[in-house]
């Protein structure tokens, strides 16, 4: 099966003669900027003083006043060139002084990469036509948390041009690997691996081209796509085995296929610490509809990214989908690194919105190394701004916020994604929603050896036993085919006597213990090339009294109508599900 490149690449780009913008600094002394030419300070004096007492101050620490600031009782002085250390010792000597601190110099969070102006993924001030100002990750807000450091991303793509100066020591080759002349100089000839490689961790504040998402961080390319931009499936899986194993955390694999593999799947649910970022694909469609691999594949350590350009409006080429796609990221009109020395271009494609995620990604994993791959997905789904034009489009109906992620609240571990977090998990490494425990000994049937206690003429023990949750339990079917009332003969044809309409409907019966509210939802099935799936055709909430509860399924449901088709109608309470089969005629 060869994977189809989904970038398309637009116009080269040379780097261009551009004023530095100013760089980030670390921490500086009092001498270091005293020697820089700092005189000012930041004066807070004792309530109360009258001006002939505050004129003493300045006098007794050498100091001018500037001017005052709005807080109270707050001034701006300045000392006399190289006297700023004098003056901030005498005045933090003086009793009618509170606080003084030096009026330091402060810098934007851009860098002082030449091409920063031109990335409106990370900084967008809507400059440019057809851009909007905060249409952007908000990365620099995150970088005032972490930049990535210790975190390593597997680039499973086209292989990256190791001697780009914007990459310098940014890559893992120790450990690199190319899957198509099996051996370990993945060396790109396409140009998508590199542009993907450069968007998570170029250099930053290096003075050179681009700045990544997460330029503390490191990558490990494994190249699995020729100079066409194909591959096979085969090596796919095999490069996101080898970064499994090597305990990755992160993987981007800006690829896909329209066909289903098991043993993709499998390779992906066998790390489930690995998260996968992937790409939603450029055909502009639904993939709940029209599924695309591995986007559509259903595991808590997938994430399907989909694009937005620089108005924050979904790009006309990004497939979407509302229960696949889980969220977007800038991927229109992307300027990164390419395959030869030095060089830039602009790109286009969902392949160029995932890198942005898989950088964010990393650096929520180095502000906090203890998040599972399905707590870093619920981050970002938290974490992410809700725009108007993407509702529909995606789970979260968002769009990438760096900042936003860092600071959403974890939800609780859940390693096996069954709904039920670990602490409460009687199996928390099965999937295991129904949570029972026949023996009652703490280990749910799922995966316990021995889950029926051994007979024993001894009278029970009492254990006490916690209130019941309420349970969903019984269901039944009645028939398995809705059909609906057939047209009246038309006006101009012979009379008739019409015979009777009689509906066919499917009663669907359940019991619960207690008084709840259920969700019902309509999956109707659909087939692409003999691969078939079920998706969400609608859903509604129904209020149940405790006990027996029969529900009737025609041919609408509220005001919609089913249409043809195979369904399966899901009855989900909390963790509990139960499914039944019919047919719409």
């Amino acid at each position: 099966m060869r994977l189809p490149s989904p970038t398309k690449v637009f116009a080269l780009l040379l780097l261009p003669l551009a004023l530095p913008c100013a760089g980030s600094a670390s921490a500086a002394t009092v001498e270091e900027l005293e020697r820089e030419g700092a005189t000012g300070l930041i004066v807070q004096r004792a309530p109360g003083l009258t001006a002939d007492e505050r004129e003493q101050v300045r006098d007794d620490a050498q100091v001018e006043l500037d001017e005052l600031l709005p807080l109270p009782d707050t001034e701006v002085v300045q000392a006399d060139r190289g006297g700023l250390s004098e003056a901030l010792e005498a005045l933090r000597d003086d009793p009618d002084v509170v606080h003084v601190d030096v009026d330091v110099p402060v810098t934007a969070y851009g860098t002082n990469d030449p091409l920063w102006s031109e990335m409106w993924a990370l900084e967008n001030v809507g400059k440019n036509r057809g851009t909007t100002a905060g249409a952007d990750i908000a990365v620099q807000s995150a970088w005032a948390v972490t930049r990535g450091a210790g975190q390593t991303i597997a680039v499973v793509d086209s292989g990256v041009t190791s001697s780009h100066p914007d990459l310098a020591g940014q890559l893992d080759l120790a450990n690199a690997y190319d899957y198509l002349e099996r051996d370990t100089t993945p060396q790109d000839t396409h140009g998508h691996g590199t542009h993907v490689t450069g968007t998570i961790a170029a250099l930053a504040d290096n003075q050179v081209g681009i700045a990544g998402v997460a330029p503390g961080a490191k990558v490990l390319p494994l190249r699995v796509m020729g100079s066409g931009g194909e591959g096979l499936v085969s090596d796919v899986i095999q490069a996101f085995d080898r970064a499994g194993r090597l305990g990755i955390r992160v993987v981007n694999a800006s690829l896909g296929a329209s066909a289903y593999t098991k043993s993709l799947r499998d390779v992906i649910a066998a790390y489930p610490e690995t998260a996968f970022v992937v790409a939603a694909g450029n055909d502009g469609k639904d993939v709940d509809a029209t599924p695309t691999y591995p986007c559509a594949l259903p595991l808590a350590n997938v994430i399907c990214v989909g694009a937005t350009d620089a108005a924050d409006n979904p790009a006309s080429f990004s497939n979407r989908g509302a229960t696949a796609v889980d969220l977007h990221a800038p991927g229109s009109k992307i300027l990164s690194t390419w395959k030869s020395f030095g060089s830039y271009v602009t790109a286009s494609g969902t392949s160029m919105a995932s890198p942005h995620v898989s950088g964010v990604v990393a650096l929520m994993l180095a502000a906090d190394p203890t998040l599972s791959a399905g707590q870093a997905r619920a981050k970002l789904l938290a974490g992410a701004d809700r725009i108007p034009a993407l509702a529909g489009h995606s789970v979260s109906g968002g769009r990438l916020d760096a900042a936003g992620a860092l600071n959403a609240p974890a939800p609780p571990r859940d390693d096996d994604a069954d709904g039920v977090p670990n602490g409460g998990d009687l199996c928390p490494g099965t999937p295991d929603p129904a949570q029972r425990d026949a023996d009652g000994d703490g280990l749910g049937d799922a995966c316990d050896p021995t889950p029926v206690p051994p007979a024993s003429t001894d009278a029970p023990v009492a254990v006490p036993v916690p209130p019941a949750a309420v349970t969903l339990r019984s269901v039944h079917r009645n028939g398995t085919v809705v059909q609906g009332c057939k047209r009246a003969a038309r006006k101009g044809r012979t009379s008739r006597k019409q015979p009777k309409c009689k509906t066919k409907q499917v009663k669907l019966s359940f019991t619960v213990s207690a008084a709840t509210t259920v969700q019902l939802v309509y999956e109707r099935r659909s087939c692409v090339r003999k691969t078939c799936r079920f998706a969400v055709a609608t859903r509604r909430s129904v209020p149940v009294l405790g006990g027996r509860t029969t529900l009737t399924i025609g041919p609408e449901v509220g005001r919609r109508k089913l249409a043809r088709g195979t369904y399966r109608a899901v009855l989900r309470l909390g963790a509990q599900h139960a499914t039944v089969r019919f047919t719409v005629r």
